[in-house]
């Protein structure tokens, strides 16, 4: 029997205990690292050996499946009606079963080999053996070769042609796009080994050899600094605001109360009542009869139009200025923009003054974040001239 067994280089350690279990009970398996020769074209090699193949394997687990040489090699394997066994050497996440269609007919799990699941292993192949087909007239057509794109990207950069500044910066642009997205740790060797021939050629730039440090230099490293530091100054805010509470204003002593004179009392005077001179223009003016109101005067007379007297309200009772201070100090965080410290500590202080809600957090913030920011930039700034 000739198996072909698919699965995932971030599985090999696992996969080498299953190939090792299968040819203990005399099974022939084909697998790419063991049997493919140096300097052989791989992707011919592999769709060759799935299409001789008595029956197709897939080592399920949750690196397999999301590797796309592996649904490649699947997808051809049902595309041949070749025999096709699953076999979980790993956990697999809950959606996946439901979505992937590995899952539409029997699966062995081997995450814990034994014995039994040996056996049931050994019978599920037996089983699929004898239902192998004569492979379809016409071939289907062949898949593409997975990360195609790096081999194309590989050409150019091992080339002996120069390379133009925007070609360069094209290629920089496109492998640190897949550096971001790859999770596959050959796939991420095999685009940081890209970056460094680009960068020992000759006609290399200096703008692309800066940018290419900048993509080996570890960024994933900086923002988990960055994030570190983030959520220490979040923490020594708020044990600063437990910390510091804002003073209630002493109660003023109550006047002391003098016994008055005892005087004697004078004739009672009215006083005559103030004549208010009349508005000249129409309009809305304090009502004559009740200054709680205003009431509108037509130019000639007073109407019956009236309403209530606004109250102003006090600047003191507004927060503006500690979420001005706040917003800033945050914003000044980013390292780039650390500028806008001065900003957030002037609102920050006006807050404070003003004896506004969250004034101390506010002033805090402006202080501590702008510092934070100048820090992870002079990081920034340093790891750049130093690799420069």
């Amino acid at each position: 029997m000739s198996i072909f067994l698919s699965h995932s280089d971030m599985d090999d350690a696992v996969v080498r205990g299953l190939v090792s279990d299968l040819e203990a009970f005399g099974k022939s398996v084909w697998l790419d690292k063991k049997d493919l020769v140096g300097g052989e074209s791989w992707w011919p090699v592999i769709l060759k050996q799935i299409r001789t193949c008595d029956v197709f394997v897939f080592a399920v687990s949750a690196n397999s499946l999301k590797s796309e040489p592996c649904n490649a090699e699947f997808d051809y394997a049902r595309s041949l009606q070749r025999p096709i066994l699953p076999v979980k050497i790993g956990d697999v996440p809950g959606e996946e079963i439901l979505i992937h269609e590995i899952f539409s007919g029997q699966v062995v799990d081997y995450r814990e080999p034994d014995k039994a699941t040996a056996y049931a292993l050994i019978r599920a192949l037996n089983e699929r053996e004898g239902a192998t087909r004569v492979l379809p007239d016409p071939l289907p057509p062949e898949p593409p070769t997975p990360y195609e794109y790096l081999l194309l990207l590989g050409r150019v950069v091992r080339g002996r042609d120069d390379i133009s500044r925007t070609n360069q910066e094209s290629i920089v642009r496109q492998l640190g796009d897949a550096l971001r997205r790859e999770k596959n740790t050959s796939v991420q060797a095999s685009i940081e080994s890209l970056l460094m021939l680009l960068r020992a050629r000759d006609d290399i730039t200096v703008r692309t050899a800066n940018a290419i440090d900048s993509l080996l230099a570890e960024p994933e490293s900086m923002i988990e600094e960055t994030e570190s530091l983030i959520e220490e100054t979040e923490s020594l805010i708020e044990e600063t605001e437990s910390l510091i509470e804002e003073p209630e204003p002493e109660p003023e002593p109550e006047p002391e109360v003098k016994p008055e004179p005892e005087v004697k009392p004078e004739p009672e005077v009215k006083p005559e009542p103030e004549v208010k001179p009349e508005p000249v223009n129409a309009g809305w003016y304090v009502d004559p009869s009740n200054s709680a109101s205003i009431r509108y005067w037509d130019g000639s007379k007073w109407t019956d139009l009236t309403r209530e007297a606004q109250e102003v309200r006090s600047l003191n009772a507004s927060a503006k200025f500690s979420t001005l201070g706040i917003i800033f100090g945050l914003v000044s965080l980013i390292p780039w923009v650390w500028g806008f410290g001065p900003v957030a500590l002037t609102f920050g202080i006006i807050a404070v003054a003003r004896r506004q809600r969250r004034g101390v957090a506010a002033l805090v913030i402006s202080i501590v974040c702008p510092i934070a920011g100048f820090i992870v930039w002079g990081i920034w700034f340093a790891t750049t001239q130093r690799t420069t």
